[in-house]
């Protein structure tokens, strides 16, 4: 299974999920587990092309690997 990098394209707000990898064997449910995680940045964000962009990265099982989070502005 693929490992996908999903990372914001604009700026948020501090302590929103700026960045997260997901094992997942296609981008829409590397999506779908980011929307998941979620937090007060809003699903929409990470099921958007518009706001975030999703490359593979890899191949394992599905499951979200590592979720980025920053205390200052981004």
């Amino acid at each position: 299974m693929k490992v996908w990098f999903l990372s914001r394209n604009r700026r948020c707000n501090p302590g929103d999920m700026t960045d997260v990898v997901v094992r997942a064997p296609n981008e829409r449910t590397a999506r779908a587990l980011a929307d998941a995680m979620a937090g007060d940045e809003g699903a929409d964000i990470w099921t958007s092309r518009y706001d975030a962009s999703c490359v593979p990265a890899g191949e394992g099982d599905a499951e979200v690997i590592m979720r980025g989070m920053y205390e200052k502005n981004c």
